[in-house]
């Protein structure tokens, strides 16, 4: 069974393709990114995951 949310939902995304999607989300930790982009549509998703930067991915050592 597929894991989807309802932005994987929204824009039908091959399996493969929301897994990739999902990998990039998962490096995002800043709550304040997620916070920002809640009002984006779901296909700038993919686009603003590639866009997000150092500061909003979680580093080696998180206690640095």
């Amino acid at each position: 069974m597929s894991r989807t949310t309802r932005l994987g939902s929204a824009k039908r995304f091959r399996e493969a393709e929301w897994e990739g999607i999902e990998e990039s989300a998962r490096t995002v930790t800043r709550a304040g990114w997620w916070i920002d982009q809640r009002s984006s549509q779901p296909d700038d998703l993919t686009e603003l995951l590639q866009a997000a930067t150092g500061a909003d991915r979680a580093a080696e050592n998180p206690y640095f």
